[in-house]
């Protein structure tokens, strides 16, 4: 199943979003979560006596072993997912994908790694599957909405069974008041004689009640 970032706009208001993060990571891998807000955060002095712009960027690490949600991502701000292979070691490559907020939505984006001089393309890194979801102004969980498909499809699956097996032993009502089950060939009133319908009936009863109905 793979790894889900789904996101919605809290009260309706475009461009300001909540996101829930929800990760499948194997045994064998670990992830980062980067949040990048850019604020405007006012000035300071420097050393020349000159006002100079604090940077808007300010950036939390996370680490993330399955599920969680960060909130206040407004347009322009990153979410930055890392893939890390714990065979591969510390400085190892790493999986990089980058979600970007917008006005209308988020974007997501898979980036090259580079490591000590060394740059391995977005599909050499390719660790786990990560699905967007937008859920528009609604607070479902995105595991709820991730899972929820598989679960229904699983029911489809239990609910044909069951009709399968009461079709295979329901008792259906023929003429002279006998009573069948599997399959039984009956002629066709006022139709051409030769037409048959067929209806459940076992195979040994389908002999005795041709014979009574004879």
């Amino acid at each position: 199943m793979p790894s889900t970032v789904a996101y919605y706009r809290p009260g309706g208001v475009p461009g300001i979003y909540a996101v829930q993060v929800t990760l499948d990571l194997q045994p064998s891998q670990w992830a980062k979560v980067d949040i990048g807000r850019y604020r405007d955060r006012g000035y300071h002095c420097g050393s020349c006596g000159h006002q100079h712009p604090i940077n808007p960027l300010q950036t939390e690490t996370h680490r993330v072993e399955q599920y969680s949600e960060f909130r206040d991502i407004w347009e322009q701000d990153t979410i930055t997912i890392e893939i890390h292979e714990r065979a591969l070691g510390e400085e190892g490559p790493y999986q990089i994908v980058v979600f970007t907020a917008s006005r209308s939505g988020i974007q997501a984006k898979s980036l090259p790694c580079t490591r000590h001089g060394r740059t391995w393309h977005q599909d050499d890194l390719k660790f786990n599957e990560i699905d967007l979801i937008d859920t528009g102004a609604s607070a479902r969980s995105s595991l709820t909405q991730v899972h929820e498909e598989p679960v229904h499809r699983e029911e489809a699956k239990v609910e044909d069974r069951k009709i399968s097996t009461r079709s295979e032993s329901s008792v259906y009502q023929v003429r002279n008041g006998f009573t069948a089950r599997g399959l039984l060939a009956l002629p066709v009133a006022q139709q051409k004689r030769e037409q048959q319908v067929l209806i459940p009936l076992l195979r040994r009863e389908a002999v005795k009640q041709t014979a009574h109905l004879n």
